[in-house]
């Protein structure tokens, strides 16, 4: 509430899945704080160096499970704080939530759709990073993702 209005909190109250409810959460404090996003279940192996003046690092989804070519994994990422893109996000979100969108497939409302949706809307140039998600052993059964 001290960040955020009544859209934002209304929104968070309304959706009812937890990790609708995550998704949201992680893109409110991430904008606010900047810094690294990483889900609890990944580990980094090695350090990441980032020239300084980047604002958006996001690595680019999976399409075979997104079923949309604009998707972003939302499961690791690097933002400044005050990021028109996280802007946008929450905006696309929000929407998706009072709208009752549920979209293609359940990673629509507020997944890696509605994130690759809300950077492919904002400004891109070189200070935005792409990276892939790719499957590290794609013939096993664990397909054991990594950016």
């Amino acid at each position: 509430e001290e960040h955020y209005g009544n859209d934002v909190i209304n929104a968070y109250r309304k959706v009812k899945p937890y990790s609708y409810k995550c998704d949201l959460a992680r893109y409110c404090i991430a904008n606010v704080v900047g810094g690294w996003y990483f889900d609890i279940s990944l580990r980094c192996q090695t350090g990441v160096k980032l020239p300084d003046d980047c604002r958006l690092l996001a690595f680019r989804d999976i399409n075979l499970y997104t079923k949309v070519s604009w998707a972003c994994d939302g499961a690791a990422f690097y933002t400044v704080p005050d990021n028109e893109i996280l802007d946008e996000a929450i905006f696309q979100i929000v929407r998706n939530i009072e709208d009752n969108y549920y979209g293609l497939t359940p990673l629509c409302p507020t997944g890696p759709t509605a994130w690759g949706k809300a950077i492919a809307l904002s400004n891109i140039d070189d200070k935005v990073i792409f990276g892939d998600s790719v499957e590290l052993t794609p013939n096993h059964h664990n397909k054991n993702v990594a950016g």
